[in-house]
């Protein structure tokens, strides 16, 4: 079956079942009740910080709100390293690169994937 709900969607359903209203989710995070409101009308999305919080309010992962296979479960601290990485120039993310390939080639675990 192919999940073909929206983050908003999954953010409104993970809401409902803490039994939460918009406002009372918009308290807790401390933002504005119109912010949740267009999340889940999918006219924005929440940042990385925001995400946090609201995986630990709602009792989800961000794997809930991202990946539709759960084969993989994608940490918060997984999340920080992909927007930090976002955010470099292609030196930084050249650089960054070179390290894991380095890191990865010296580890016995690497060869046995």
């Amino acid at each position: 079956m192919i999940n073909n709900q929206t983050l908003g969607d999954k953010i409104k359903s993970a809401r409902k079942n803490k039994g939460l209203k918009q406002s009372e989710l918009s308290n807790l995070l401390g933002i504005r009740n119109t912010t949740v409101s267009s999340w889940e009308n999918n006219s924005s999305k929440p940042d990385i910080n925001i995400l946090e919080l609201l995986c630990g309010i709602l009792d989800v992962s961000p794997n809930f709100f991202f990946n539709t296979d759960n084969k993989e479960n994608i940490t918060i601290k997984e999340l920080e390293l992909i927007r930090k990485y976002r955010l470099l120039d292609n030196r930084g993310k050249d650089t960054i690169n070179s390290l894991i390939d380095i890191q990865l080639s010296s580890s016995d675990n690497y060869f046995k994937e």
